[in-house]
């Protein structure tokens, strides 16, 4: 029941990602329409980067934020909190802006992308464990960074970029 579950929020968030970067990619940067050149150790580096990306948003945001502070500090419903916890997931995306030099209009998709994610993120927490949690952000973040960083004319086919 469990497994079925991981695997739906996986089908789930990859698509809600593939629609983030269709409309961000198509219309909002011009990232995959320029040049290919492959990224040196792409594949290392979108290995580091989604372990880091998916332990560290995920001990914030779910067991610090969630469970810590809106579960058992402010003592907020579980259905409640999985909302909330979304929307600050989606928030603290703003880091690619301020941080990061990604473009305001690039940034607002992510955010509004991270939102629902966050959401689901939270759910399969609250019903399984923060290593499930950490494992399937891992997963949908290797997977979008290796398409975006080593598979770039792949992922122009697969988004309809001419």
């Amino acid at each position: 029941n469990k497994v079925l579950l991981f695997f739906i929020v996986l089908i789930i968030l990859l698509t809600i990602e593939y629609i983030e970067d269709y409309i961000t990619y198509n219309y909002l940067d011009n990232f995959l329409k320029k040049d290919y050149k492959k990224e040196p150790q792409c594949e290392i580096n979108s290995y580091w980067d989604a372990i880091i990306a998916g332990t560290s948003e995920e001990i914030i945001s779910r067991l610090i934020i969630f469970n810590f502070v809106l579960i058992k500090l402010l003592k907020i419903n579980v259905n409640t909190s999985i909302i909330i916890s979304g929307i600050l997931f989606g928030l603290m995306h703003i880091t690619q802006y301020i941080f990061f030099g990604q473009s305001i209009y690039n940034t607002l998709a992510v955010i509004i992308q991270a939102i629902p994610s966050g959401m689901l993120f939270a759910y399969v927490y609250a019903n399984t464990n923060l290593t499930t949690a950490i494992i399937l952000h891992f997963l949908m973040d290797y997977i979008d960074f290796m398409l975006l960083r080593c598979n770039k004319p792949l992922y122009k086919k697969m988004l309809f970029i001419q």
